[in-house]
């Protein structure tokens, strides 16, 4: 039988709201896990969503989409369903996209050169400082999930 996986290793260290899926379960119960290939299919099985091959396929395409989507976010109310129904969305692809090991499609909507500041206790444990680039920030997640 495989390695046991608890909610922590499901929500990537955070606390979210919704139990793990049971094709989560279905995967990880017997150990099934992986990197994911810049592939359609992920090396646990798992399938990208269209939308994710869409996007990450015509990154154009998304720079515009996510370019109107904020656009319309900023415009509505914080207590607006629909505001709170797109921050919910972009949180859920990025958390499945993690949970599947897809990094790519994790961190696309991150911008090209963006800056991510670690922890000085994370630094302590051998990661640089600060990361540079979202290629960079792929692999600082790729290092911390090993």
């Amino acid at each position: 039988m495989g390695k046991e996986h608890g909610a922590a290793d499901w929500c990537s260290r955070e606390k979210h709201d919704g139990p793990p899926t049971a094709g989560y379960w279905a995967r990880h119960a017997a150990g099934e896990r992986g990197d994911c290939a810049p592939t359609d299919r992920c090396a646990d099985g798992s399938r990208r969503r269209l939308d994710e091959r869409f996007t990450l396929r015509f990154p154009r395409a998304l720079a515009l989409l996510a370019g109107a989507t904020w656009r319309l976010y900023l415009l509505l109310p914080p207590r607006s369903r629909l505001r709170q129904a797109i921050v919910r969305r972009y949180i859920k692809r990025g958390v499945e996209a993690v949970n599947r090991r897809d990094l790519e499609a994790a961190f696309v909507l991150y911008h090209p050169d963006v800056e991510s500041i670690f922890d000085q206790r994370l630094v302590a444990l051998g990661f640089e400082p600060v990361y540079r680039g979202r290629e960079a920030r792929i692999e600082a997640q790729r290092r911390w999930i090993v």
